[in-house]
Formats: C-alpha cells, sequence, structure tokens
C-alpha cells in the first residue's frame, strides 16, 4: 500500500509570490521554510516564433528532500501549473534524475540540495504586443522526519524582440543548459517486457555487451504501483543481454502493456552519480494479458 505522506506527518500549507523584473529574465529565490524557488529563462527577449527554455529551480534545505514525478511509495510529485500568455504553449517538464531513498521498507524517489526542472517555450508567430510573462503555481511536499506542503508562485516577464531571434541571457542559459546535459539519455538497447502475475521481465538487448558485470543497475518505474519499489531487483546475463526480474507492484491486477522507467547504472563508488537512460518496453503480445 502506498503511504500518503501528509497524512501522518505534521502538515503546514505555505503561499508565497514572486514577480521577476521585465529585463531580468530570472529572479532571486523565493523564500518557503524548507525550499527556495527559483525561475529562470534563457532569454531576454523573444522573437515571434522563437522557442526558448524556462527553469524552476528549488534550492532545498540540507536533509530535507522533495519528489520525482514518481515519489515511489510515499510523498507527492512537485506540481507545476503555467500561466502563459495567448498563443503560448510549454512542452512537457524534464525531470533530473532522481536520487532512491531508502527508509526502512519505504523507497522514494526525490532530491535533495537543489533540483532544476525545465520546459521549453514555443512563442506564437503573431503574439500579441508589449513584455511577456510567464508565471507558474509550482506546489510541492518537502520531507525530512515531518513532510510540510509548501507552494509558491513565481514569475517572469521577457521582452519582445524587434529582430527576427532575440536576445540571450548567457549566465541562465548556462544553467540551463548544465540541466540539459545531465537529463537521462534514451537508452540505446532495445527493450523488451515479459509479464507475469507476479513479477516483470526486462530484458534489454546489447546492455551486457556495454555494460560490465560490476555495474550496479536499478530500475525506477515512471509510473506508481508498476513496480514494487521496496522489492529487490535481480539481473540475469545471457550473451549480450541483461534482464532484469522486477516485483509488480499494486496495480498487478491490471493489464500492462508497456513500461517506463529510468535505468540507473552505477559503474562503481568514485561516480559522482548513476548514469541515467530513459526506457520504454512494449509487452509481448501473448504477455500483456497474462495472469501466470
Amino acid at each position: 500500500m502506498r503511504l500518503f505522506a501528509g497524512a501522518c506527518c505534521s502538515c503546514a500549507a505555505l503561499a508565497i509570490t514572486a514577480t521577476a523584473s521585465a529585463d531580468a529574465a530570472s529572479a532571486a529565490p523565493v523564500e518557503a521554510p524548507h525550499v527556495r524557488l527559483e525561475v529562470l529563462a534563457d532569454h531576454y527577449s523573444v522573437a515571434p516564433g522563437e522557442e526558448f527554455w524556462v527553469g524552476l529551480v528549488q534550492h532545498i534545505d540540507p536533509g530535507w528532500h522533495t519528489y520525482w514525478v514518481n515519489p515511489g511509495d510515499a510523498g507527492l510529485a512537485t506540481r507545476i501549473e503555467w500561466r502563459l500568455p495567448d498563443g503560448y504553449a510549454t512542452d512537457a517538464p524534464q525531470w533530473p534524475v532522481p536520487h532512491v531513498f531508502r527508509t526502512g521498507p519505504v523507497v522514494t524517489y526525490g532530491y535533495e540540495d537543489r533540483a532544476i526542472v525545465i520546459q521549453r517555450v514555443h512563442t506564437p508567430a503573431a503574439p500579441a504586443a508589449g513584455p511577456i510573462r510567464l508565471s507558474a503555481d509550482v506546489h510541492w511536499l518537502v520531507c525530512r522526519e515531518a513532510c510540510i506542503p509548501e507552494h509558491a508562485t513565481v514569475s517572469v516577464a521577457l521582452g519582445r524582440a524587434s529582430t527576427a531571434s532575440g536576445t540571450p541571457n548567457a549566465a541562465a542559459a548556462a544553467r540551463i543548459a548544465t540541466a540539459r546535459a545531465a537529463l537521462p539519455d534514451l537508452a540505446p538497447w532495445p527493450a523488451v517486457l515479459s509479464v507475469r502475475r507476479d513479477s516483470l521481465a526486462l530484458t534489454l538487448r546489447g546492455l551486457a555487451r556495454d555494460v560490465p558485470g560490476s555495474a550496479a543497475l536499478h530500475f525506477v518505474p515512471l509510473q506508481w504501483g508498476q513496480v514494487d519499489d521496496a522489492a529487490g531487483q535481480t539481473i540475469v546475463r545471457r550473451g549480450a543481454d541483461a534482464t532484469l526480474t522486477l516485483t509488480r507492484g499494486n496495480l498487478k491486477d491490471a493489464p500492462l502493456r508497456s513500461l517506463d522507467g529510468l535505468l540507473l547504472i552505477n559503474r562503481g563508488p568514485l561516480k559522482t552519480g548513476p548514469r541515467a537512460f530513459q526506457v520504454h518496453a512494449e509487452a509481448t503480445a501473448s504477455a500483456a494479458t497474462s495472469d501466470h
């Protein structure tokens, strides 16, 4: 059973609003009790039809953590709601690689110290005149021994470029570029999923050829309930392939057509952290509906 983190912890709600100056394309972090939220834009001004990137940075107090899009056995995912001018649109949020937190039998996925979520923004071909103001309502749960729901509204204003391209903000662009470079790569190994009543077999073709046997592998599911987060994961290498056996989670009674998540590969203690790969596996036709 998944734990609702706020149900058994002392909670206090917080709402804070901040607005960046029109020529800054970033703002000083908004102070919440345990997380400071900062907004970035990689341009000072943008031209009609131009794409640009924004980032939301969580500066997290020592000893506390927030949660990934799948928080795991407890917690709540950070929720971002943008308010954009007419005609503007954002792509899906790009989440950094989460940490795996283990507290007794509970496994959660999230962030400590600092995390930056980035999104691409599309400017319409014929935007309205005047400054461009983007606002985001951000809700997150931050936990230590207790869990506290926090909320902030941040805004950034950009100018409308009179030329064919806007003016970059080099400092913010460098931070966003660093965040983009740290995002999970698409896995180069074709993945196949075999579904059973209580377990999943995730086979990655060619992984055993490319990754040494000494490396630690761990699969983190994108969706809650498909995999038992706290259960062990076994790895069997056959030739060039590697198969991870996963225990099914709370949603094991539902048909499973595909599985998405991150494969974390840690090659040893001298590395600063695991390298992550995005994995998508379609279930075999017979296995997708198997109850055995």
